[in-house]
């Protein structure tokens, strides 16, 4: 009797230890999975901001800043984070018909329009997106943030 109650113990102890050395490597495993869709989502905004009409991108953009007035309207949700900027929300408010038709069908999830640019960003955790700036806007920093100058006045935003 004694020696299946040993067993019996010795068996646990067993899917103890196999437990505690599976679960390091599953999580190893999860974060793979996770980082590697992460990579896959940017690739893919990316590749639908490339495949645009960057000229139509640009110039939905630079509506949109001459309209700020119009999106502090209408939108009514100026961010204090960014000074005068308002911000539309995928999460907070649907998409109206005032945004441009090229920036409504990029899908985005945020927007942000100041009176000199507007940017959107097209993933709601990575930072991917892009930002259009009215003309004659210095906007030579961007590429010291790491963005990457599509066409004058457009940027992309890694």
């Amino acid at each position: 009797m004694t020696f299946g109650i040993e067993m019996k113990k010795r068996y646990q102890k067993w899917l103890v230890g196999i437990g505690i050395c599976a679960a390091p490597l599953l999580l190893v495993l999860w974060c793979y999975m996770t980082a590697n869709n992460a990579v896959r989502d940017r690739e893919a905004q990316r590749e639908r901001i490339t495949n645009a009409d960057h000229v139509e991108l640009l110039a939905a953009c630079r509506s949109m800043a001459q309209n700020y007035r119009h999106f502090w309207d209408a939108w009514a949700q100026p961010s204090t984070a960014f000074g005068s900027d308002v911000m539309w929300d995928r999460k907070r408010k649907p998409l109206g018909e005032d945004v441009p038709a090229a920036i409504r069908n990029m899908n985005p999830d945020r927007i942000r329009v100041s009176p000199d640019r507007t940017y959107v960003a097209l993933h709601p955790t990575l930072r991917v997106g892009f930002i259009g700036f009215v003309k004659g806007k210095d906007d030579s920093q961007l590429g010291n943030l790491g963005g990457s100058n599509i066409t004058d006045g457009l940027w992309y935003v890694p």
